[in-house]
């Protein structure tokens, strides 16, 4: 979780928000400052020599931004960006999946951490004007096609932010606001509540679920016998496919995990993950949680009833990643489960949790950035160590575990893959000097 906070956490807000508004209508949708794409001539992606034998290039886009977060909905995707950590420049923008073209831009939006995308369109969290920049207080629904702002909410009080936001198809949005107390400036947090936006013809409705938990964490420097009081502030917030009454919240300083009721508000599951790296998905109506430094997956239902476990390894190894040593990525088909560690991929029976096959990983390879399923095939980039993301893609048939293909090494930097709609899509950085963005490039089956 903390590897996706760190890709996911990475207009001209004036025109966009009125200040003190709480709800903005979406009956009176305003435009998108919209920038027209660069005309300068594009860059060549240069990923390949050849070189992605079962796959083509659709389409190569040059993007004026360095991503750090793509979500799509419909023939859709959404975009934040930012100039290399400069908060005054970020920006979103959509792009369309057929063509590649950048259907609109906002530059220059302080605060942009998360998207989420739904049918009703990109709800995305940003900054109004005059408080801490780098903290998003609103929660934006703009168009897919326009990027107009179709409504929003925002904080009342100055002291709140928005922390996370998720999704639901159906165009609800669920947000956790926090408010930071005064023990240690800035990190703990006094308050934390869980909201829930529905977007209908005339207004957005904002219904607070529940306020969050309160736990005790150790800090450095402090007494062991004396922790700091926070409430809980989850990175990250789920949703069960089959059970919409349910949501899943987890991963703070407090390495907890929290299932609510949206009903009634009260908790199902209530623990303690106590590692950096855990893995967390739910599917259907199970909660799977992979611990890998306890060398173990759970299955959880929403109310907290044990449905299975079943061993990792059978030993302690350091998982090998960019960033360290650490866990693996859990990822999900409608048949198996895919956890992808830097020494072992697993493929897992949801309903049962019983092995389906394993396969080991190349000696002396790191994994770099998330690998991604699409269709049947895993992708993961993998390289030595201490080149960045200087790898290539291998695939690997989810069906059997075998390795089908490997890419020829990229010549750039490949820092995120997406898997979306039947595509796989990198994201890479141009050649050192030319560009301050990055090249989004759409890779397809070949027919």
């Amino acid at each position: 979780m903390n590897k996706m906070r760190m890709v996911a956490c990475l207009v001209l807000i004036g025109q966009l928000l009125t200040a003190g508004c709480r709800v903005t209508s979406q009956s009176g949708a305003r435009s998108a400052h919209t920038v027209p794409p660069d005309s300068s001539p594009g860059h060549q992606a240069v990923t390949h020599g050849g070189a992605f034998p079962p796959l083509r290039i659709a389409w190569q886009q040059d993007l004026p931004m360095y991503i750090a977060a793509l979500v799509g909905s419909g023939d859709r995707l959404c975009a934040l960006g930012t100039y290399y950590g400069l908060s005054q420049q970020n920006g979103v923008l959509a792009i369309d999946t057929k063509t590649g073209a950048v259907l609109w831009r906002v530059p220059r939006v302080p605060g942009l951490s998360s998207v989420a995308g739904s049918s009703a369109g990109f709800w995305v969290t940003e900054h109004l004007p005059g408080w801490d920049p780098d903290r998003p207080n609103s929660v934006v629904l703009r168009d897919k096609d326009t990027g107009n702002v179709l409504g929003s909410w925002t904080d009342p009080t100055s002291g709140d932010f928005i922390h996370s936001i998720a999704s639901r198809p159906d165009g609800t949005c669920f947000a956790v606001a926090g408010r930071y107390g005064k023990d240690r400036g800035s990190d703990t947090v006094s308050a934390a509540t869980l909201l829930e936006l529905k977007p209908s013809a005339t207004q957005i409705k904002v219904r607070t679920v529940r306020t969050l938990p309160h736990y005790g964490i150790w800090v450095q420097g402090r007494d062991i016998e004396d922790p700091l009081d926070t409430a809980f502030l989850p990175d990250d917030i789920g949703t069960f496919p089959d059970s919409p009454d349910w949501l899943f919240l987890a991963g703070d300083e407090t390495q907890r995990v929290l299932t609510i009721n949206l009903r009634t508000g009260e908790t199902g599951l209530t623990g303690v993950l106590g590692e950096d790296y855990p893995g967390l998905m739910s599917w259907h109506s199970a909660l799977i949680i992979a611990l890998p430094r306890e060398r173990r997956m759970v299955a959880t239902s929403p109310d907290g009833r044990r449905l299975w476990q079943r061993p990792l390894i059978n030993r302690r190894v350091w998982i090998r990643t960019e960033y360290g040593p650490g866990g693996g990525t859990l990822l999900s088909t409608p048949s198996r489960l895919i956890y992808v560690t830097g020494e072992v991929v697993y493929a897992i029976d949801p309903k049962t949790g019983s092995l389906l096959w394993k396969a080991k990983q190349p000696k002396s390879s790191w994994l770099h950035g998330e690998p991604v399923v699409v269709g049947s095939v895993l992708y993961e980039i993998i390289g030595p160590a201490n080149v960045g993301q200087f790898g290539s893609i291998q695939a690997i048939s989810i069906t059997d575990g075998r390795r089908t293909w490997k890419s020829s090494p990229f010549r750039t930097q490949v820092y995120a893959m997406i898997g979306y709609a039947g595509a796989l899509y990198l994201i890479e950085r141009p050649a050192p000097g030319t560009s301050n963005g990055c090249i989004l490039v759409k890779l397809v089956g070949t027919r």
